[in-house]
Formats: C-alpha cells, sequence, structure tokens
C-alpha cells in the first residue's frame, strides 16, 4: 500500500538512490531490481484511492517523480521504488509525497497485463529482457547530453496524470487501479536468423503510466509512456 511520507524521509530515499547509482560499479546496479525469489521488477500498481492522494490538490503545476531506494522487507537487498508529488509554479509541495511500497510491486515470472498498443509493448519488453542483456544496466541511467549525469526522475504535466482516467467516469472506485511500468528505448533486431537485443542506450529508462479496470478485464488503457522533463537538468530542490 502506497504511503505519504515527510520530507526528511524524501530526501533520505532519493539521496540513497543518488549515491548507489554514482558509486556503484555498473554491474552491481540490477541488486536493486531484483526480488527475494530473484524475478525482475515490472512497475508498481496502486489502486485507484492511493492515486487520489496524488491527483485530488490545489495549485498544482507539475507532478514530480523520483528515483529512491527503500529497505526490503523480504531480503538484505535495497529495493528500487518511486515517490510523487505534485509542485505550484514556485516549487511548493502541493500534495503529500507519495512512496510506492514493496508490496505495490509488480515483478516478472506472472502473467503479463495485455496492452493493446504495439509500441508500448516493444518498450516494455525492453525492460524485461534487459535482465538477460550482459551490458550494465547502468547504461540506460546515464545521461551523457548532460555531461554524464545520472537520471534521478522525471516531472510530468498535469494532463499526463489526468489522461489515464478517461473513460472511466462510470467505473467503481475500488474497480480501477493505476499502473507505473518501466519500460526503455531498446529494441529486437534479427542476426543470423535470430532474435537479439540490442545494447541499451543511454539515458533511455522511462515510465508507462496506464490505468486499468476490472470491467475491461484488466487491459491496460488511455497509456502514457512519452517521458517527461528529466531530471536532471530539470530537478528544482529535488
Amino acid at each position: 500500500m502506497a504511503i505519504i511520507i515527510d520530507k526528511l524521509e524524501l530526501d533520505e530515499l532519493t539521496q540513497c538512490w543518488a549515491v548507489h547509482i554514482d558509486r556503484d560499479k555498473p554491474e552491481d546496479l540490477s541488486k536493486y531490481f531484483i526480488n527475494s525469489n530473484g524475478y525482475f521488477i515490472e512497475g508498481y500498481e496502486i489502486s485507484f484511492n492511493e492515486y487520489l492522494e496524488l491527483i485530488n490538490s490545489v495549485g498544482t503545476h507539475i507532478f514530480k517523480v523520483r528515483f529512491a531506494l527503500m529497505k526490503s522487507s523480504l531480503s538484505t537487498n535495497l529495493l528500487f521504488t518511486i515517490v510523487l508529488w505534485g509542485e505550484d509554479k514556485n516549487g511548493n509541495p502541493t500534495t503529500g509525497y507519495l512512496k510506492l511500497e514493496e508490496n505495490d510491486a509488480r515483478f516478472g515470472g506472472k502473467k503479463n497485463t495485455p496492452i493493446p498498443d504495439v509500441l508500448a509493448n516493444e518498450r516494455l519488453k525492453a525492460w524485461e529482457a534487459l535482465k538477460d542483456v550482459t551490458t550494465p544496466l547502468k547504461r540506460i541511467f546515464q545521461l551523457d547530453a548532460y555531461g554524464g549525469m545520472n537520471l534521478r526522475g522525471y516531472n510530468y504535466q498535469l494532463d499526463d496524470f489526468f489522461d489515464i482516467l478517461k473513460g472511466l467516469e462510470n467505473q467503481k472506485s475500488e474497480d480501477i487501479s493505476i499502473h507505473f511500468k518501466f519500460c526503455c528505448l531498446i529494441y529486437d533486431f534479427q542476426k543470423n536468423g535470430k532474435t537479439q537485443i540490442k545494447e541499451p542506450q543511454n539515458g533511455y529508462f522511462d515510465l508507462m503510466i496506464a490505468s486499468s479496470t476490472e470491467a475491461y478485464d484488466q487491459v491496460l488503457h488511455n497509456l502514457f509512456y512519452d517521458a517527461g522533463a528529466p531530471c536532471p537538468p530539470m530537478c528544482g530542490e529535488n
């Protein structure tokens, strides 16, 4: 269950990610995306009511998503997560800091949610394939355009977070789920008749934000998967 944390914990968790992404050996980064059963994390899923903690706000100009590392309750490893909140035009928070918890995580090894979008499927498959690619995962978090700085999160416009709710007006709130699925821009290619995975490109880790309902058999719809403004350089105070 997603929880509201204070600014002190936000700073602690996001700084933990910043320290490890800067200092860890490239080959060590994958451990933050694997659970105690060895499954690769695919993203997070929360309820509509939890999502309301974020979007029910006044004066919000942008939504921020920041990467973080939290302590796992099931292993000794730290686990990658995200924290979300809204800010006004002056950079003041308009919502609480919504931290997605370990029990909100969705891992590989389970039946995938159907997605009626070819490009979205390609990007999701590219993320899943990274568990088998030899190049260190760190490459997709590096921003060569900004001097090799490491990706700490994204900023999103209001429409990005509200448009995923279109067409759900007649659905019961308890039947709606919100998904933050991990994806990236790596594509399959053919070599000698065999499908292979291109090596990760820099700075192309992304989030696919979507909704699903029980009424539509949990098919993801209203997908948004164009990267927001990256942090850095668009970080502000956080």
